[in-house]
């Protein structure tokens, strides 16, 4: 099975540094950087990996869920294996010692990189019981099946067709997922540390301005915290909720549905 620190040596280490020299032709492809980050980022990692795959706001038809299966991956943090069981371990011990990534247990480091690269004793999201059976069902199914074992055969795969196509459209991949990185280090950090709140949640989950808007909804984490399965995060009319949309456009109709609880 997948794991984060063999995917930060292959994946997440060699894509920040073509990102990093990738910003000597930002002025040039500027437009494609935001292209792979808003198709990868908002909608692989937002949208996908974290609203579809993570909490399953939403239902939507079978070629759509491959597509979000191939974006997810492309967004660089891991399967929607990986996703599912990380993100679920975050809401069910949020802000507690054994919390993924709690700002309030762990350096700013750890919240931005640092538990992705590796994981503290006792804080390993499969030593929890539920995380193992989650994995074990998780490998049973032939969707996540087939997303776990070719993870990285996608990724290569997808960076050798754009250096074929112009090296500097690889550049500009891998500054996507950088910059997509940071924007989720930063919702782990500062929407735990600053901002206001909605809701009073158990932990300490906040809504932050910027990061709501910039993030394109990300940031609106309190509202998210309070009600996990809610695709859209809008309760005052600035928390406006980019990633929540395009999963309204993507959702099938009659299925789509609030789900409660930690999902």
């Amino acid at each position: 099975m997948h794991t984060p620190g063999k995917n930060f040596w292959a994946v997440f280490l060699p894509l920040h540094i073509l990102g990093a020299a990738g910003l000597w032709f930002l002025p040039e492809y500027w437009t494609w950087l935001l292209f792979f980050w808003f198709t990868v980022g908002v909608v692989g990692n937002g949208v996908a990996g974290h609203r579809y795959f993570a909490h399953g706001q939403f239902e939507t038809y079978t070629p759509v869920r491959w597509v979000l299966g191939f974006l997810t991956t492309l967004g660089g943090v891991g399967p929607a294996t990986d996703w599912r069981i990380q993100h679920k371990m975050h809401h069910l011990r949020a802000d507690q010692y054994n919390d993924p990534h709690s700002p309030y247990y762990s350096s700013r480091f750890h919240v931005f990189y640092g538990w992705y690269i590796f994981q503290h004793k006792g804080r390993g999201y499969l030593t929890e019981r539920f995380a193992r059976k989650m994995a074990v069902a998780q490998m049973r199914d032939s969707f996540y099946r087939f997303f776990d074992r070719n993870h990285y055969c996608i990724i290569f795969a997808f960076c050798v067709a754009l250096a074929v196509i112009n090296y500097h459209l690889l550049l500009m991949y891998a500054l996507a997922v950088s910059i997509d990185f940071f924007r989720l280090g930063a919702v782990n950090w500062w929407c735990h540390r600053s901002g206001y709140r909605n809701h009073e949640t158990p932990d300490h989950s906040t809504n932050n301005v910027w990061l709501g808007i910039l993030g394109m909804g990300f940031g609106w984490h309190n509202n998210h915290h309070a009600s996990p399965g809610k695709l859209v995060l809008t309760e005052r009319w600035w928390e406006i909720d980019v990633e929540g949309y395009i999963g309204q456009l993507l959702s099938i109709p009659r299925a789509a549905k609030k789900y409660p609880g930690v999902q």
